[in-house]
């Protein structure tokens, strides 16, 4: 989302009346509401968070964990709490580097090489790693869209890598370093001016570097678009065959040699197509 335009606006004015209409607590309400800009962070509270943090059995404390003893949590802001159980709710791994070794072109390791940094190549493959597709990778659209939507137009261009890789005996494809390099270069600057930019303690972003590991630039209608075909221009690509167009082998269609009584040997014609004054 971008700072300081009409949608903008009114997207802050909606979160902050949405809340007031459900916190009925002053203090609790001032502290709830986030400084940043929505979005920055997902949108959240729900409101059945929002009528459970009421509840007269429920202590909201906003502050970091200093230790843990045997019987509580000592704050950061010096408050004890003693517990029965401790529920350690901390999210989940959004690095994105894979828990195994995996080993690409020149001893390229995914796993040591996106220790700091994912650069993925269009959040579907990574440089040096051949053949390999990731669906919600780093930098897809996970926060703009339907992730059904994107994962279907993921699949999409799966099919259609797995169609070329068969039909023109393509041994392995990898992205060109130049590629992946310019559209991390893109990415990262379209985020300027946006509300990711801002400090806020979001998975989106990395906490150490600020990068934006986690978003596309753009909407998930603009990500299905962008992928609707491979750019095989910013491809490497490896055949089994010295001569890449040995795939056209000895110049027949399949369906040349069908012996199939309804084999189409005219496809290009197309009735629909037909003027209808043809038939007169």
């Amino acid at each position: 989302m971008v700072k300081h335009n009409p949608a903008y606006h009114r997207a802050r004015k909606f979160f902050t009346q949405r809340t007031r209409e459900w916190i009925k607590d002053d203090e609790l309400y001032e502290k709830i509401i986030p400084s940043w800009s929505p979005g920055c962070r997902r949108v959240t509270p729900g409101d059945p968070f929002m009528v459970a943090i009421q509840k007269p059995n429920v202590d909201v404390h906003f502050t970091g964990i200093s230790r843990v003893d045997e019987n509580g949590v000592f704050g950061d802001d010096g408050t004890y709490t003693a517990c029965d159980t401790i529920v350690c709710a901390t999210g989940f791994d959004v690095t994105y580097r894979p828990p195994f070794p995996l080993i690409g072109l020149d001893n390229y390791d995914l796993r040591k090489e996106w220790h700091i940094v994912p650069a993925s190549y269009m959040g579907l493959m990574a440089s040096k790693i051949p053949n390999y597709l990731m669906y919600l990778g780093p930098n897809c659209p996970v926060e703009s869209g339907s992730i059904t939507g994107v994962m279907e137009g993921i699949v999409g261009y799966t099919l259609k890598v797995i169609r070329k890789m068969q039909r023109d005996n393509i041994r392995y494809f990898v992205p060109r370093q130049d590629a992946t390099d310019e559209f991390n270069e893109h990415n990262q600057t379209w985020f300027k001016g946006t509300v990711w930019e801002e400090e806020c303690n979001a998975w989106y972003k990395n906490r150490k570097t600020g990068r934006v590991d986690a978003i596309w630039p753009g909407s998930a209608l603009h990500f299905r678009d962008a992928i609707e075909d491979p750019r095989w221009e910013d491809m490497e690509i490896k055949y089994h065959s010295r001569n890449r167009f040995r795939y056209l082998g000895y110049g027949y269609a399949p369906v040349d040699l069908s012996t199939a009584p309804d084999a189409d040997r005219t496809p290009y014609v197309k009735l629909e197509n037909l003027d209808p004054r043809f038939y007169e």
